[in-house]
C-alpha cells in the first residue's frame, strides 16, 4: 500500500516527487545522443534547444523555488546552485538531490502557521507568490518542460 505525507504540505511534496520521479523515468529513455543534441529551429530559444540545457534549467529553477520558500518562511541558508548536467546519469542524481533539498525544505515549512505561508512574496520575475502557489508552479515546472523535450525529440526524428 503506498503512503502519503500528510496535510497540504505533505500533499504538495507527494505531487511534487511523483512529476519529478516521472521527468527522470523520461530521461531514462533519453539516448545520450539525444540528450545533448541541440536542435536549429527558427521558433526555439537557443537557451532551450537540447534536453541538456532544458534539464539543466528546470534543476536550476527547481532550487531557485526552494531557495524563495526559505528566504520569505524560514530565513533558512539558500544554497547557491551551479548546475552543470553533462548526461542522462548524472542528471537523475542531480534531481534526486533537488528532491532531497525540496523535501528537507518542505519540511521546515511544517512548522510554520498557515497565516504566514499565505503571505505573498515578490519573485525576481515580478510575481506574486505566496507558499502553496510557488510548489504548484514548481510542479508544473517539471510538466512544462518535459512537454517541451518532446516536441524537441520529434523535430529531432524529423
Amino acid at each position: 500500500m503506498k503512503s502519503y505525507r500528510e496535510g497540504w504540505l505533505g500533499t504538495l511534496l507527494d505531487v511534487y516527487e511523483y512529476v519529478l520521479r516521472n521527468y527522470q523515468e523520461f530521461l531514462q529513455k533519453i539516448s545520450s545522443q539525444q540528450f545533448s543534441r541541440k536542435i536549429n529551429q527558427n521558433n526555439i530559444d537557443p537557451e532551450f534547444s537540447s534536453v541538456q540545457l532544458i534539464t539543466a534549467h528546470v534543476l536550476y529553477c527547481g532550487y531557485t523555488y526552494a531557495n524563495y520558500l526559505r528566504r520569505s518562511y524560514l530565513n533558512l541558508e539558500r544554497k547557491n546552485v551551479s548546475v552543470v548536467v553533462q548526461s542522462v546519469g548524472n542528471a537523475i542524481t542531480a534531481l534526486n538531490d533537488l528532491f532531497g533539498y525540496t523535501a528537507e525544505t518542505l519540511n521546515a515549512l511544517q512548522r510554520i502557521a498557515i497565516q504566514k505561508l499565505k503571505m505573498p512574496f515578490k519573485t525576481s520575475w515580478d510575481q506574486l507568490f505566496d507558499c502553496e502557489l510557488m510548489l504548484e508552479h514548481a510542479i508544473v515546472h517539471f510538466l512544462r518542460h518535459q512537454h517541451q523535450i518532446e516536441k524537441i525529440l520529434a523535430y529531432q526524428i524529423e
